[in-house]
């Protein structure tokens, strides 16, 4: 009969046998898998560090040479198209000046015939001062008004191609011409009101003011009041747009007009005629 300080003996042995024991096959191959996988993971990252390590040591590097002909290149293309950029933004300041120009006019016209009745009812035997201080001037911030037979500090507003002083703008001299005033609105435009023949009255603006070029077509242009169509219209809006640009009257928007005192005169019609824009063979400076 075995007692009980036996079978603990017997237990005892039974454990020890256990451990002793060389473990499972499967328990092996995983270790071995695992001390595999460690190892390739190692030598992974080691030929990482390695090869960044010799890219950042022997890492090439630009000569002076090839920094030079790449600025060179950078200029060469800055040159070509910096003042082409410059250009359209300027074409760009201009419809847009022009185009508020014309709103402001527009307005100061529709708030006339709003108040004295359609344009075939106004007083057009009114001289240039007495027609603008009645029908244009009071519905404009006029901030100046420069009396050209008294102030002689008046700019000049020449024709495109010609060179002349637009008919419309004030003469240096005292004729019925010379006797329009010049009105400097706070926008910083100015504007002549004046008659011309069969148009009734005109209405000139230099969308800029007294800053240059004062040529029309650049920054001057002109509008007239037609009593038929009842509205505020730029001159030469009833033709098509090649007499506009290349018409040979005199008054077409084209810098080859190499006479007469009305030179541009078509200008305002033409941008408005091309979609309010200044088209690519515009006489553009």
């Amino acid at each position: 009969m075995i007692n009980n300080r036996n079978f603990n003996n017997i237990n005892i042995i039974n454990e020890k046998a256990k451990k002793s024991a060389p473990p499972p096959r499967n328990y092996m191959r995983s270790k071995i898998r695992q001390h595999r996988f460690f190892l390739i993971m190692n030598m992974i990252n080691y030929k990482k560090r390695y090869m960044f390590s010799f890219i950042n040591k022997y890492k090439a590097a630009f000569t002076l040479a090839e920094v030079l002909i790449t600025l060179g290149i950078i200029g060469i293309v800055a040159a070509m198209t910096i003042p082409t950029i410059i250009q359209n933004y300027k074409k760009q300041v201009t419809v847009n000046q022009l185009k508020a120009s014309y709103s402001l006019l527009s307005q100061a016209v529709s708030s006339s015939k709003e108040k004295y009745g359609d344009i075939s009812t106004w007083d057009f035997d009114l001289d240039n001062s007495n027609f603008a201080n009645t029908y244009i001037l009071p519905h404009l911030k006029v901030v100046k008004t420069i009396s050209t037979l008294e102030d002689k500090s008046y700019w000049r507003l020449n024709c495109i191609g010609t060179g002349a002083i637009f008919t419309s703008w004030p003469w240096d001299n005292e004729n019925a011409v010379g006797q329009n005033n010049i009105y400097i609105l706070s926008n910083g435009s100015a504007i002549t009101v004046s008659h011309f023949l069969n148009l009734q009255m005109r209405i000139t603006v230099d969308i800029n003011g007294a800053k240059g070029p004062n040529i029309m077509g650049i920054d001057g242009f002109v509008f007239y009041i037609d009593e038929s169509q009842n509205q505020l219209l730029p001159v030469g809006n009833q033709y098509d747009r090649n007499v506009l640009r290349y018409g040979t009257n005199g008054y077409s928007c084209s810098k080859d007009n190499k006479t007469g005192y009305y030179s541009g005169s078509y200008c305002a019609a033409l941008i408005m005629r091309d979609g309010w824009k200044i088209s690519n063979d515009y006489p553009w400076q």
